[in-house]
């Protein structure tokens, strides 16, 4: 575990201080370290970490080793969780059922990397088109750029149709996302191998490198 040494801590949706910043959290919150180091381009440290559900990147001096259990977002006075708003905006069960049902007409496309259409797409290629033809929403094209956008979800408050992410899956930093299905299923453009396919996120493999989820 790891503390914030003193200082207020930012955390970022990517590595380095030009990432958006989602969250800041007071001195002495205890977050749980989860991958990094990582060097940004003035070589200094970052690592990903998570806050009662929340993930993200925090510069390595801003941390320092504490044996204290895990801090849980909690509301102020001023109506924020440690300076992260309160509230998720409500999900939307018919635009959720809507993203889920048009990604099942999908299943088995074949994965084809930076692919953007029902012909053959890459994870996020699969995301920005869904929301796109469901919702008439605009996503970024990448996964790590996909993860910036919307609200980030506490695992009891995803619902179909949100976005869940991954990290190192194929390199550093949010590589792949899916679309969440519920009862801890999601759909996702797997692999050349597999396509797009059907995993849970309780498989020990998608467990290891779960970031966290969304909520256009």
């Amino acid at each position: 575990m790891i503390g914030t040494d003193g200082l207020h801590m930012r955390i970022r949706d990517g590595v380095g201080t030009g990432a958006p910043i989602f969250a800041v959290v007071p001195p002495g919150t205890v977050v749980t370290v989860v991958n990094g180091p990582l060097a940004d381009e003035a070589d200094a440290p970052w690592y990903g970490i998570g806050y009662d559900g929340l993930h993200g990147w925090v510069l390595g001096e801003h941390l320092a080793p504490t044996s204290a259990a895990p801090s849980r977002r909690f509301p102020s006075g001023d109506g924020l969780v440690s300076g992260y708003a309160v509230g998720v905006p409500a999900s939307d069960p018919a635009r959720g059922q809507a993203v889920v049902e048009e990604a099942l007409k999908h299943l088995d496309t074949p994965y084809v990397w930076g692919g953007d259409g029902p012909a053959g797409w890459d994870c996020s290629g699969l995301i920005q088109w869904l929301y796109w033809k469901v919702a008439g929403l605009d996503l970024p094209r990448v996964s790590q750029d996909q993860f910036s956008y919307g609200t980030p979800l506490r695992p009891e408050e995803v619902a179909p149709g949100d976005m869940v992410f991954f990290f190192d899956t194929d390199g550093p930093g949010i590589t792949h996302n899916g679309i969440a299905l519920g009862d801890g299923r999601f759909i996702h453009a797997r692999s050349a191998t597999l396509g797009t396919t059907i995993s849970r996120l309780d498989e020990p493999y998608w467990l290891v490198h779960y970031a966290g989820a969304r909520r256009p």
